[in-house]
């Protein structure tokens, strides 16, 4: 397949996942949107999918009817350019940048998540979300809440019929660093411990004795489709923003720093051992 034909696709899925993303946010149904467009219902899926493109007067109709703000819509106008570009990576915006992947997030069948020093978002507690955000110093207090709502949400990944298979590999610092003290860590790694029972979910600890491994100070999501492995996409975590990538020649190299992250990892069985262990020693703190 033409790596023109690849960014397309993938182009496709994003344009289709901010326009769910803006219709759910507005409290429209999919058959409304499709009055609003005065096409078939099932047109709107396939839009929304990302399995047939929608020209700038229907994006603009439906951000009309969506309430979307300037940036907004100008924002998801030049994602729908983009569909014939071949740049690797998105410009910078970030709110519809943010929510596009997350929407996408919903149809994967695999994600693939590297965290260094933090529990990924997908396996928080509430109470270590509020203590995470309350310490960075960079999330205003009335925003807190609501970042917490929309972390709450995605979370709801795990639990979709079917789920996607989540393979995780966290460092053993992200156990051991005290987010919001003894008692939220024990409960958040007693949480994770859980989670690592489910079927659908492959955790491994890079333990500390370990050393220096491969792709260290890479932290990152990838989400991919069984329909079409070259629309993997990938975000990287960065101090002030999220990079993602959507081409293969810019994903591949995650997927290998993934594969190579698993061999040097603990198994299944040794992590979860490990995870026990940290919940054990901050629980003794707390005795």
């Amino acid at each position: 397949m033409p790596p023109g034909k690849n960014t397309s696709t993938s182009k496709k899925r994003q344009v289709g996942a901010a326009e769910r993303a803006f219709r759910e946010r507005a409290g429209l149904t999919v058959e409304a949107a499709a009055e609003v467009l005065d096409v078939a219902v099932r047109t709107m899926h396939r839009i929304e999918k990302g399995e047939t493109r929608i020209d700038k007067a229907k994006i603009l109709l439906l951000a009309s009817a969506y309430h979307c703000s300037p940036e907004e819509t100008d924002a998801w106008l030049q994602l729908s350019r983009e569909i014939r570009q071949t740049r690797s990576e998105y410009p910078g915006f970030v709110p519809l940048k943010t929510r596009t992947f997350k929407e996408l997030s919903k149809d994967a069948d695999e994600i693939l998540i590297v965290a260094t020093l933090l529990i990924p978002g997908l396996f928080q507690t509430e109470d270590y979300m509020r203590a995470l955000f309350a310490e960075s110093g960079f999330i205003d207090p009335e925003r807190r809440e609501e970042l917490i709502g929309v972390r709450k949400a995605t979370q709801e990944i795990l639990v979709a019929d079917p789920p996607p298979t989540v393979r995780v590999i966290i460092h053993e610092a992200a156990l051991r660093i005290p987010v919001g003290g003894p008692a939220v860590m024990r409960d958040q790694l007693r949480h994770l411990r859980a989670q690592a029972d489910k079927r659908h979910i492959e955790l491994q600890v890079q333990p500390n004795e370990g050393g220096a491994h491969p792709g260290m100070g890479y932290d990152f999501t990838l989400i991919g489709f069984d329909d079409d492995p070259n629309s993997d996409m990938v975000a990287v975590d960065g101090v002030e923003e999220t990079l993602y990538r959507d081409r293969p020649a810019t994903t591949k190299p995650y997927r290998l720093v993934f594969d190579h992250k698993r061999v040097s990892a603990l198994p299944f069985e040794a992590s979860k051992t490990l995870i026990d262990d940290a919940a054990g020693t901050f629980g003794r703190l707390i005795d």
